[in-house]
């Protein structure tokens, strides 16, 4: 039951055409909602794993058929490995992740999972300025010892003890770098990172909030972040309100959760934030929701600069920015030296220009004797 293939067949139609339909589903394959009920594919999904641990070999047999087999992968039973998908998320090949919804049938893996992490992983890079990215690791894979995954539980269906975990982001220690890019073993003298990062949807809830839980843990990572990209209302489905909770600082195999943030809501209920403060980042992050219609955004307080940042809002600074220096060269007067109007527009990309420049700028048209005063410009500022 490695492959849950469904093929078509040729039947032909009362006007002599020649038609492709699905053949009937039955629970050698993974069902998907419209295939049958939800207590069918429950317990399809029962048989087929039944069926994996009665007959290993030719599990096994189904499997190589697959191009993307590994012989040294741990393979679970209780996961569907197909041609080209699979719904096991550790998988580290090539292939798409489907996921387990709660009434047993097979959907893509989270819209918005995906849309989260392709967010987060820049912010967090930006926020360590980890330019080459050597430091922030984008879904590594985090190989375990064999004695550890026995001492945590962390077993297949089959009781085989698992050896590899595929995190969302990992967090190196300063300087640390890896031999071989994306894969920690940290059995093997690897680094222990300081945060791990997991982004759970309703499908990945439980083994992320108590699998990795324990296993981060155990591992002496600082800090384990854990967002819920929340999932966008549809019908008279309310969807997933987002969260996002931090563990700290393990001690005998657990960590302690901070206090839990409160989320702060407008009145009509369209805005929400969730805020926590990261001792590893050095600074406080948050969740921050337009309306429940939209992805969150993960944003970090830049305190140099007093603002939340992501690179959307960094692209929008840097706009900003760059459109206030070259009204600044314009306003300036002709005596304000070349070596000044740098340093200023330096320290504008750097901690970002007034809030309110545009309007000082258009002062400073107005009064151009006055610009110093207009821009904060210190006598300091002008030294040589």
């Amino acid at each position: 039951m490695a492959t849950n293939v469904r093929t078509d067949k040729q039947v032909r139609s009362g006007n002599g055409c020649v038609e492709l339909q699905p053949e009937p589903w039955d629970w050698h394959v993974a069902a998907r909602r419209g295939d049958t009920d939800a207590d069918t594919a429950l317990a399809a999904r029962s048989r087929r794993i039944a069926w994996r641990l009665a007959h290993p070999n030719a599990w096994r047999a189904e499997l190589e058929r697959c191009d993307h087999y590994d012989p040294a992968y741990v393979y679970d039973e209780a996961h569907e490995y197909d041609f080209d998908w699979t719904t096991d998320p550790d998988y580290p090949f090539d292939v798409r992740h489907n996921a387990y919804d709660q009434d047993g049938f097979v959907c893509p893996e989270h819209e918005w999972h995906l849309l989260l992490l392709a967010r987060m992983f820049p912010a967090l890079c930006d926020l360590f300025d980890d330019l080459e990215v050597v430091r922030v690791l984008n879904e590594p894979d985090l190989y375990i010892s064999e004695a550890l995954g026995k001492a945590l539980g962390l077993r297949t269906a089959g009781g085989r003890p698992k050896e590899m975990v595929q995190s969302d982001v990992l967090v190196l220690p300063t300087g640390a770098r890896l031999l071989k890019a994306r894969v920690l073993r940290i059995a093997e003298g690897d680094p222990v990172p300081e945060l791990a990062v997991e982004i759970v949807s309703p499908t990945s809830r439980d083994q992320d909030f108590d699998d990795k839980l324990r296993l981060y843990a155990a591992l002496g990572i600082r800090e384990y972040l854990v967002c819920n990209a929340g999932s966008r209302p549809q019908g008279d489905d309310p969807g997933w309100v987002p969260d996002l909770r931090l563990f700290r600082q393990p001690r005998d195999g657990m960590y302690e959760q901070m206090d839990a943030p409160d989320l702060v809501r407008t009145d009509d209920g369209d805005f929400l934030t969730i805020t926590v403060r990261s001792e590893v980042c050095g600074t406080e992050l948050r969740l921050h929701q337009v309306n429940p219609r939209t992805l969150s955004q993960f944003q970090w307080w830049d305190q140099r600069q007093s603002r939340w940042r992501d690179p959307e809002a960094d692209t929008r600074m840097e706009e900003r920015t760059d459109t206030a220096i070259t009204m600044l060269h314009r306003v300036l007067p002709d005596d304000v030296g070349p070596a000044l109007r740098e340093r200023i527009a330096e320290r504008w990309r750097a901690e970002g220009p007034p809030k309110d420049v545009i309007d000082r700028l258009l002062d400073v048209q107005l009064a151009p004797h006055e610009w110093r005063s207009l821009l904060d410009i210190a006598p300091d500022d002008e030294a040589d």
